[in-house]
Formats: C-alpha cells, structure tokens, sequence
C-alpha cells in the first residue's frame, strides 16, 4: 500500500492487492494486474484499459476516467458519480450511481441494466447501445446527438427523448410505449412499429422496409418511405405536402382508407383493398396495385394505371 500520491511512470506494473492513496494521479496508461484499491479522487491517464486486468477494482468515490478507458465486465462504480472522458467503453452490467454523468461516444454492453429508480445524463453526442444486444434503460430517458441503438432491439420505457442522427435496429417497437419525442432525422430499421399518432415531423428520416404506422402519424413535407410500409385507416397526408410513396408493395390502411390529399405517384404492388380511399386528383399507379370494393375514381377525373391492377366490386371510373 502506497501512504501517499506517488509519481509513477508510464506502463509500470501493478500486482494485484497494491492500494493507493487518495487523490493519486496517473500521468500516463499503467498496467493494472488483479484486482486493486485506489483511493478517492484518482486520475487517470487516457486509454487505460482495466478490462485485461483478470478482476474488477475497488475504485474511491469521485474518479476521474481519461477518454478511452475500458473497465472490466461488470464493474461497480455505484460508491459516488464519477468524470469520465469521452469513448469510455463499459463491458457487462456496469453499476453506477445515481445521477451519473457519461462523456461522448460512450460505449454500454449488451447486458447493461439500468436503475428504473435512478437517474442518469446520456445527452452527450455519440453514444453506442449494446454491441450484439439491446439495453435495458429501466426508465424514460433523454439521449443526445448520434446515439446509436441498432446493435439490437432495446428495451425502452415510456416516452423517450432522441436528438436527431439516431440509429435505431430493425423490429425495434415504440408501439407499446406511447409516442416519443424524435427530435431532427433519424434512422429506423426495418419492422419498427410506432405508437398511434406519433409525430414524426421533426425531420425528414430514413425507414427501413416494413415499418408500421398507427394512428393519424405526422410526416415532415419530403418524407420518403421504405417498401412494405404499413398506413392505418386514420392516416391523413397534408394536402400542401410532398410524400414519396414509389417504394414498392407499401399497406394503405387497415380497416378503411386513408385520405391522401392531393395527387400523388404510387409504387408496384400497392395494397389499397382494406377499404375506400380518399384519392385527390389525377393520381399515378404503379403495376399490380389492388383496390378495395366501390372504389369511385369517377369525381377525380382519369388516373394513370401503369400495368395490371386488381378491382374490386362496384368500382367507378371516370369518363
């Protein structure tokens, strides 16, 4: 045991049960072998890694972590809120205390657990969810810019709030949450489903294919959609707004139409069978689009129908 702060040199070596004192700073990257006691208020270089260690340490309250450090697989740093560079990766279930405060570019394993009853400040930019696996967040949270989530479908609890340049995985499901608060473009995998009447006009996004909408969803004017995009009956496109909707074998309502506003150019396969639609204007069909019974196009004037199409029973044309 070291009785006071010491002037190491970089790379010295470390045996297991060495403790050092309070306040102790490391000027340079060291090699810590073994479990160690570092006393409170410590310093560390940048970039050191205690994940090859073989143990976990005992660490003092108030640390200070450099950017790029790496702490071995379930780490407990619940003793007090700690400083922490940016790029700090955490392997396993990390513990940490309430209110902790984590740098940019922040890396969490995929069997990280949060506290449902602690707090915790993830608005730093960069941040990576999960490495094969999604995270447990235990409580609705603010994330900052460029979190990125698509190593797995995480568990998110209530209403979330996500900066914009958010990466989220495929199958990911707000549908159970409620709406959350998308702030500027983000990026959905395929099969995302979102709660009824999610506001999504924050910015224009990217969607993977097959991504569900509930309710009457709000798109910003320019929203581009994946193939395979599925629109609920309650579904109503401004009429002063451009959608692009060519993606192919896209879902237009599911118990009855959706009002589309104003003319618009439809992709290969489209699905309108679930029942009428409100069809403004002269609008353009792409091959293999399929219409529901008593569709009327007789008020709107002719529309372009660009290959085979499917008609229901009691259809109307216009002259």
């Amino acid at each position: 045991a070291f009785s006071g702060t010491q002037t190491f040199g970089s790379n010295t070596e470390f045996k297991a049960g060495t403790e050092f004192a309070a306040n102790q700073e490391f000027t340079g990257q060291q090699t810590f072998t073994g479990a160690q006691t570092f006393g409170s208020g410590t310093q560390f270089a940048a970039n050191q890694d205690f994940s090859g260690a073989g143990a976990t340490q005992t660490f003092g309250a108030n640390q200070t972590f450099g950017e790029g450090t790496k702490f071995a697989s379930g780490q407990d740093l619940s003793n007090s809120t700690h400083t922490f560079g940016s790029g700090v990766e955490f392997d396993g279930n990390t513990d940490f205390a309430n209110n902790q405060v984590f740098g940019a570019s922040a890396k969490f394993d995929a069997d990280q657990e949060f506290a449902s009853g602690e707090t915790y400040d993830f608005t730093a930019a960069g941040m990576e969810f999960g490495d094969d696996a999604g995270v447990d967040f235990g409580a609705a949270r603010t994330f900052g810019t460029g979190a990125d989530f698509d190593a797995g479908v995480q568990t998110f609890v209530g209403q979330n709030t996500f900066a914009g340049d958010a990466k989220f995985a495929a199958n990911q499901d707000f549908s159970t949450l409620g709406t959350q608060t998308f702030q500027g473009a983000n990026t959905f995998g395929s099969g995302t489903k979102f709660a009824s009447g999610q506001d999504l006009s924050a910015g224009t996004h990217t969607f993977g294919t097959g991504v569900e909408f509930d309710g009457n969803t709000d798109f910003k004017s320019g929203q581009v959609f994946g193939a395979s995009a599925k629109f609920d009956a309650l579904q109503e496109f401004g009429a002063g707004e451009t959608f692009d909707f060519t993606a192919a074998s896209m879902q237009f309502g599911d118990t009855g139409g959706i009002d589309f506003g104003a003319a618009r150019t439809f992709g290969a396969s489209a699905d309108f069978d679930a029942g009428v639609q409100n069809f403004v204007g002269q609008n353009t069909f792409a091959a293999g689009a399929s219409f529901a019974t008593n569709q009327d196009f007789s008020g709107i004037g002719t529309q372009t129908f660009s290959g085979a199409m499917t008609f229901g029973e009691g259809t109307k044309f216009a002259a």
